[in-house]
């Protein structure tokens, strides 16, 4: 395997998406793909893992209804989609099955797609939510190619 650098690690996230997908059959949207990218990108630049367990965090989200609770279901999804897509034999250290972080991580896409006051598209969560097994399969692939 011949590995091209690219100037960004947008770019990279991009390259290594677009190869992963490709390699497995799996293609998504250019939102999709782009939301895929700017989380991957987060993700190295912000540690995205908490303390707290997963579903505390749903529970004490899906009760309020405000832009903190929307931004806590966001970051509960991302969470979910890059430990199950990515780190699947962290679910085997906290004593869950990777199917604990798919179902947390689709509920909290889909719940946030439901809530009729957010900012951000709604479709786009909705896709997450129903493309969360695909999206995960495209990042095992990706960690599988890389390694």
């Amino acid at each position: 395997m011949k590995i091209i650098l690219q100037p960004t690690t947008t770019a990279e996230w991009y390259e290594l998406i677009r190869e992963s997908q490709h390699h497995i059959g799996l293609f998504f949207d250019d939102h999709v793909e782009s939301y895929l990218i700017l989380t991957l990108d987060k993700f190295i630049k912000e540690e995205i893992h908490n303390e707290t367990p997963i579903a505390i965090e749903f529970l004490s989200s899906i009760s309020m209804e405000n832009s903190h609770a929307n931004q806590k279901l966001r970051k509960i999804g991302d969470r979910c989609l890059i430990l199950a897509g990515l780190f699947p034999e962290h679910a085997e250290k906290v004593n869950v099955s990777t199917t604990y972080f798919i179902d947390m991580g689709q509920q909290a896409y889909l719940t946030l797609a439901d809530r009729a006051r957010i900012k951000t598209d709604p479709k786009l969560f909705y896709k997450l939510g129903f493309q969360f097994i695909d999206i995960k399969s495209v990042l095992n692939t990706m960690r599988s190619l890389s390694s």
